[in-house]
């Protein structure tokens, strides 16, 4: 793809329309961002009247459609500032791939909320949990402990509030800890959590990572 066809500037595209991409939606309608829904499934938006806010979703047979040609997918990266890409969606798809090539960032939901809480100045700690497994008893775990010792604790991504949902509770002082799935780390550019943890590691996903 030539980059220099691409027009940009302005709006999200929200690809996958899940409980993150619907997060993410919900917090593009609250700062008044630009956006437009993108998914591989045939979904209606009848009763989902924010969807259609900035522009109609593109899904099913007409995203795949669109996606098959240069044409198509430049057609729709033109006035696309970033992509906010859902974990379940592998990072092969051909969109995805037009939008690198074009110099399109790609991210998710994890990066928006951290992103907006150091540019907000909310004085929170963050901790990062990841690994194979036993990943949602440590956050929970942890969750509890921090609640015990009388610091309002959220525990938030792969486990209970989707992150950007929880962004208006959270306040200066409070202690969030996130769980982190491997497909959520391969869009995280800048963390600034405060400490991390790394679980138990072992062969998994490997139809996705290789």
């Amino acid at each position: 793809m030539n980059a220099k066809l691409i027009q940009r500037g302005g709006r999200s595209l929200v690809f996958g329309f899940g409980l993150s991409g619907q997060s993410v939606v919900r917090y593009c309608v609250r700062q008044s961002m630009p956006f437009q829904v993108i998914d591989t499934r045939s979904l209606s938006f009848e009763t989902l009247p924010d969807v259609n806010m900035f522009a109609r979703p593109v899904v099913g047979a007409q995203l795949a459609a669109l996606c098959k040609t240069q044409q198509g997918c430049d057609e729709l990266l033109q006035n696309v500032e970033r992509i906010v890409v859902s974990p379940g969606l592998a990072l092969d798809h051909p969109l995805l791939i037009a939008a690198r090539s074009a110099d399109i960032p790609l991210t998710n939901d994890v990066q928006l909320f951290v992103d907006h809480l150091q540019q907000s100045g909310t004085n929170c700690q963050v901790a990062a949990v990841t690994g194979s497994n036993g990943k949602s008893t440590v956050v929970s775990a942890l969750a509890q402990w921090a609640d015990f010792l009388g610091f309002p604790a959220h525990a938030l991504g792969n486990i209970g509030t989707a992150v950007l949902d929880a962004l208006p509770t959270i306040q200066d002082g409070d202690k969030v800890i996130l769980e982190l799935s491997s497909f959520q780390l391969e869009l995280i550019e800048r963390l600034g959590a405060d400490c991390a943890v790394l679980l138990n590691l072992t062969p998994d996903h490997l139809d996705r990572h290789g």
